[in-house]
Order: structure tokens, then C-alpha cells, then sequence
């Protein structure tokens, strides 16, 4: 015997699912709003269905139906994307025979981090809201606390996979400064546009701040 697989969750790499049909709208765990690494399909529901449902009420006033404008509701979020090295970090593809410490030690390295950095670092990992700075700092702990564990994992993950998350941790950098900086004025800009043009840039701004993850409030989110 080789492995036993006893369950599974589906998970999707690229997150969110974009809509295939028009007057069509994927969610749930059929909208991959969750992260590759917490499979946590309807806590990613709660914590989007604000957002979802405002902007399926603009869609259906507007008439922004087609499988195209649908994808504004479903845009393209880094901190979903940037947790999947993590995932492979934790797993072993078949064939491979990993120590015991690959993966249990990592996670001990990890949690070890986070725990000294504090709530606000680790409360959004665990409620599955990566953000740019918490992720940052995790990375630079697990770099001082265990540096030879890094250069390691990172061989095993191989330098594709290392590129990819590094544009999602870029796009991650780029959308935390543009909710940061343009939020408030565009928002501000929004009700002299045309109704269909306002839900777009809505959808923009909700990209940008729930893709960094700055949606985020710890007081909200203890329990």
C-alpha cells in the first residue's frame, strides 16, 4: 500500500472561477472564492456576500448580464492566488517521499512566526485573508528563525512556481497601494458616471481591497 485517500476537498488554482455563461453567476465553492490552502468555501462566501450582493443588484439594474460583465463581480484577487505555494509546500506529490519534518516542520516554523508577530498577523492567516504585510513579515520570521529551512524549500518548490508567486505577491504590493491611495476619490468619482460605468469601477475598488485583503477588520472577525 502505497497511500490511502480517505477525502478530498476541490480547490481551485485559478480563483476566483470566471463566469462561462452570461445571466450566469458561479458562487460558493463553484466561484473559488476560497484560498487554495484553507478550502474554506462558504467562509469565503460570508465574507464576499456583501460584496456580491451589492453587485448583483447593480448587474441586474443596469443590465451588466453578459458572461464578460459578470467577471467584475469575479475579478482576479492575488492574495487567493499567493497562498497556492503554500499548499504545495504542504503537500507530497505521488512519487515523492518526503520527511516526516518537510511538511510538520514547516508548519511548526510557521505557526512558531506568526505567534510572536501577533493577532493582527495571525488572525487574517488563519481566517483565510492573506495579506501583503502579515506575509511579509511571516516570510522574513521563518527566513531569521530558520534559515536554512528557506533555501530548501524553496529548491523544492522549483523557480516556476517560486516566479508565479512572486507576481501574485507583487499584484498583492500594487493592489494594497491602490486601495490605500485611489480608493476614496474614485469612490468619490463614481455617482457622476453612467450607471453601467459606476458598477465596473465599483467592482474595481471591491477587487482592490478584497484582493489585499484590506477588508480586514480584527475587532470584526475575533469570534
Amino acid at each position: 500500500m502505497q497511500r490511502v485517500l480517505f477525502g478530498f476537498f476541490p480547490a481551485h488554482r485559478a480563483s476566483p472561477t470566471a463566469p462561462a455563461f452570461s445571466r450566469v453567476l458561479p458562487v460558493g465553492d463553484a466561484g473559488g472564492l476560497q484560498s487554495p490552502l484553507s478550502f474554506g468555501g462558504f467562509g469565503a462566501l460570508t465574507r464576499h456576500l456583501d460584496r456580491i450582493v451589492s453587485g448583483i443588484d447593480r448587474a441586474l439594474a443596469c443590465e451588466a448580464l453578459s458572461a464578460a460583465e459578470l467577471g467584475w463581480l469575479q475579478p482576479y484577487m492575488p492574495n487567493l492566488s499567493a497562498p497556492w505555494l503554500f499548499q504545495k509546500a504542504m503537500s507530497a506529490p505521488v512519487g515523492a517521499s518526503p520527511s516526516r519534518d518537510d511538511i510538520n516542520g514547516l508548519l511548526r516554523i510557521n505557526f512558531r512566526v506568526m505567534e510572536r508577530l501577533g493577532e493582527p498577523v495571525l488572525k487574517p492567516f488563519l481566517q483565510d485573508v492573506p495579506q501583503f504585510g502579515a506575509l511579509a513579515l511571516t516570510i522574513g520570521g521563518m527566513m531569521i528563525d530558520s534559515p536554512l529551512a528557506m533555501p530548501g524549500l524553496l529548491a523544492r518548490m522549483g523557480p516556476v512556481a517560486v516566479a508565479e508567486w512572486s507576481m501574485h505577491m507583487a499584484a498583492m504590493v500594487t493592489y494594497t497601494a491602490a486601495d490605500m491611495v485611489l480608493r476614496e476619490p474614485l469612490r468619490s468619482a463614481a455617482d457622476s458616471l453612467s450607471p453601467k460605468a459606476r458598477h465596473q469601477l465599483l467592482c474595481a475598488l471591491d477587487a482592490w481591497r478584497f484582493g489585499s485583503g484590506l477588508d480586514y477588520e480584527l475587532g470584526e472577525n475575533e469570534e
